[in-house]
């Protein structure tokens, strides 16, 4: 609980620092109501001031959740970022994963594949400047080189051949949603990334694989891990009780 505003400067920062440091991309993640974990709502608003205070750095969404959006009113916010930015922006999307999110934007959760696939298509087709709907109305402003700089999320070897045919980016989680595995996260991923290589069947464009992982910055591992107990097991307590609801609604 408290003020966000501190915590959107803070971040603000940490991209102006990363700017100058050579960093080639920085990534906001959308969540939605939450007091602890993740208190951006809106990735656009936020990532169109960080293109005012940053000159090379891309700067990225992992991921705006298209369940939840008008997938052409998505297409002109990220057009407006990536006019601001230079073209700058990595547009990663996914179709959500919160049961209590899906609940009060009133998205039926065991739809949310479905809204996925369409919405995707709509966005995929707005940004490359086709007529939008039954109209003859095009996005302006125009991005049509942001088709190619789509991303989505895939956890799963189905999730990964669904973005292999769409000829999006395939953004990796940082650990694995589902049963407790004694195999390392890369192990794990790694059917994950086989089967969208295998996949991918664009002659022109080649695919891109994101893959995230936690750092913690400290002198020793030792150190880290004294520092970092109490905050793991809350994390990991709230994971498994998600990843429960998770099992209970689908």
């Amino acid at each position: 609980s408290g003020d966000s505003q501190p915590i959107y400067q803070e971040t603000l920062e940490l991209f102006t620092a990363a700017d100058e440091l050579g960093f080639d991309v920085g990534w906001v993640a959308e969540h939605h109501f939450k007091e602890v974990v993740g208190r951006l709502p809106s990735l656009f608003p936020f990532l169109a001031a960080a293109s005012q205070c940053t000159r090379r750095i891309r700067l990225g969404t992992a991921v705006a959740i298209l369940p939840f959006e008008n997938p052409v009113r998505m297409a002109e916010d990220a057009a407006v970022v990536d006019a601001l930015s230079g073209g700058r922006l990595e547009l990663g999307v996914g179709s959500g994963l919160d049961p209590g999110e899906f609940k009060a934007y009133g998205v039926e959760v065991g739809q949310r594949l479905e809204h996925t696939t369409e919405a995707l298509r709509v966005l995929q087709s707005a940004l490359r400047g086709e007529p939008l709907g039954e109209s003859e109305l095009r996005l302006n402003p125009s991005a049509p080189t942001l088709a190619d700089r789509i991303w989505q999320s895939g956890q799963s070897v189905a999730g990964a051949q669904y973005v292999a045919k769409a000829g999006s980016g395939l953004l990796l989680s940082r650990s694995i949603i589902g049963p407790s595995s004694d195999e390392p996260t890369d192990l794990q991923q790694a059917p994950t990334v086989q089967a969208y290589l295998d996949a991918w069947q664009h002659p022109t464009a080649k695919p891109r694989i994101g893959m995230s992982r936690g750092i913690y910055p400290a002198k020793d591992k030792q150190t880290a891990l004294e520092r970092l107990r109490a905050d793991v097991l809350r994390l990991a307590a709230a994971q498994a009780s998600g990843s429960a609801l998770w099992r209970e609604n689908t």
